[in-house]
């Protein structure tokens, strides 16, 4: 190996960095011939979960790894990143002053830096980013405000984010900012928030072609653009995916519209649209984010479909179709949800008359099963 040229080896490490770190860790303990000559490569995948001392940790031995580089730079290519849990201490009884804790206090502020200046040193040359951060319920430490340069992030294909937007250009913002951004994954650990608008995301990543929002409940105003008017809010859109609340959030939420019948709706919705669309299977928790969001980040480094899993007929009509040539009249997310209602109703008193005609021929005679009911 050590006759080998330092290109060659260079591919072969990058080849094999594509775990999130552990070979590039691996590889620094071979020897110290493998040790330099993999340094450019090491750092190629990263996966950094949950941990102050982790993110401390991880930034002093990248930037003494980069101060000693003398052929190949480190430089990180793909980014995984779920932020340390929040331990905010929480209140007693209604109107108890809650002190906060300064060493935490201090800690949480040291970590948020951490990051940020990890950001600043990798934006430029990101190719996929998967972070999981704050919102609602789930009790991460929220990364809000990130300053990153300027020119965003030139490099950029596939972004991932639970939660919300954090980052934010340093000086005058270079427009846009995900310029070369084609997929784009937006979730949130409880549900889709209802009044979000996807404006800002279309300002800033003009280009995206796949679109994939998890954790929805319903069609939201900002999807129902995306249906009635294709190529209004992103110009290049090709492909949306919407991956309902599971099953077992939707039933223990009062009040929360029948999980069937949701995805029943949702499903005509696709149906309907203006553009290619589906409604992808969702059986996790919301709670299990965390590690749905790193198994579908090393699924895409591996070659595979991650969080953009579609069915045989959507991989067709993505192909075949044009964007805006699948334009007609859409029935209201409303009338949606009435039609599910009724066709799932008819399709339960027909299977029961079914079972009560097999079971007792000779004395229940149960009415003709009629047409389902028609969406136009």
């Amino acid at each position: 190996m050590e006759n080998l040229a330092p290109e060659l080896l260079d591919s072969i490490f990058t080849l094999a960095c594509t775990d999130g770190g552990f070979t590039g860790c691996s590889l620094s303990s071979v020897s110290k011939h493998v040790r330099a000559t993999s340094r450019g490569a090491r750092f190629y995948s990263i996966s950094l979960t949950r941990a102050r001392l982790q993110m401390t940790q991880f930034l002093s031995c990248f930037l003494a790894e980069r101060a000693v580089a003398s052929i190949y730079t480190p430089t990180i290519r793909h980014l995984h990143i779920v932020s340390i849990k929040n331990d905010k201490p929480r209140g007693g009884a209604p109107g108890d002053e809650v002190k906060p804790d300064r060493r935490i206090v201090d800690e949480t502020a040291e970590y948020v830096e951490n990051v940020a200046q990890l950001f600043r040193l990798v934006a430029q040359n990101l190719e996929t980013l998967s972070l999981v951060h704050y919102h609602g319920w789930l009790r991460l430490v929220p990364l809000l405000a990130i300053e990153c340069p300027a020119g965003g992030f030139p490099m950029l294909r596939e972004l991932t984010i639970v939660g919300s937007d954090p980052f934010v250009a340093k000086g005058t913002a270079l427009s846009p900012f995900y310029p070369r951004l084609a997929r784009l994954h937006v979730g949130f650990p409880t549900h889709f928030p209802w009044d979000m608008s996807l404006v800002d995301w279309a300002t800033r990543a003009p280009g995206i072609t796949h679109l994939c929002l998890s954790e929805v409940n319903g069609a939201s105003p900002a999807i129902e653009d995306l249906a009635d008017a294709p190529g209004v809010t992103f110009k290049h859109l090709r492909c949306l995916l919407l991956r309902p609340i599971g099953p077992q959030w939707g039933s223990a939420c009062p009040g929360q519209l029948d999980h069937g019948v949701m995805v029943e709706a949702l499903q005509l919705f696709c149906e309907t649209a203006g553009i290619p669309a589906q409604v992808a299977p969702n059986t996790k928790r919301p709670g299990e984010c965390v590690t749905t969001a790193k198994q579908e980040w090393l699924d895409r480094l591996a070659g595979g479909d991650g969080c953009w899993v579609m069915s045989g007929a959507g991989r067709s009509a993505l192909d075949s179709e044009a964007l805006g040539t699948r334009r007609r009249t859409r029935p209201g997310w409303t009338d949606l949800v009435r039609f599910a209602r009724e066709k799932r109703e008819a399709t339960l008193i027909a299977q029961m008359n079914n079972l009560i005609g097999q079971n007792f021929p000779h004395t229940v005679h149960p009415p003709q099963n009629g047409p389902l009911p028609s969406l136009f």
